[in-house]
């Protein structure tokens, strides 16, 4: 149980250094608590688009990195490939509904995009040399 959950860690965060792991964090947590207090919406709202920050800015972070790029290239091409996807559909669905047609729409939408380019870029393309 432990040694799954300690896999998911090291591919959310390339490691377990706690010191990397609030280097990571702590934009993302900057950034969901910027959105939850310029997002008028309702309090679940608020609170969805934050998390969705918070995992978008972190994640950006993470993945621009070659300990998280090291760790997800242990993985099958089809987990990979599935991260993308759900990038791709999913995460633009649920800013689209939650923020549509506004600034925090455009910007979340572009940190997604730089979320997955760093990740396609290091981990879908690499080549060994």
């Amino acid at each position: 149980m432990m040694d799954g959950i300690h896999r998911i860690l090291r591919l959310v965060f390339g490691s377990l250094d706690w010191q990397r792991i609030v280097l990571i964090v702590m934009p993302g947590l900057i950034s969901g608590g910027f959105v939850w207090f310029v997002h008028a919406g309702t309090p679940w709202t608020r609170i969805c688009l934050a998390v969705l920050c918070v995992d978008l800015v972190a994640g950006a972070l993470s993945n621009a990195t070659h300990q998280t790029h090291a760790q997800w290239r242990t993985t099958h091409r089809w987990q990979r490939w599935t991260f993308v996807v759900v990038h791709l559909f999913i995460y633009p669905a649920v800013v689209l509904y939650l923020a549509p047609s506004s600034w925090l729409m455009w910007s979340m939408c572009a940190v997604l995009f730089i979320k997955l380019a760093v990740f396609v870029r290091g981990t879908l393309w690499h080549v060994s040399g």
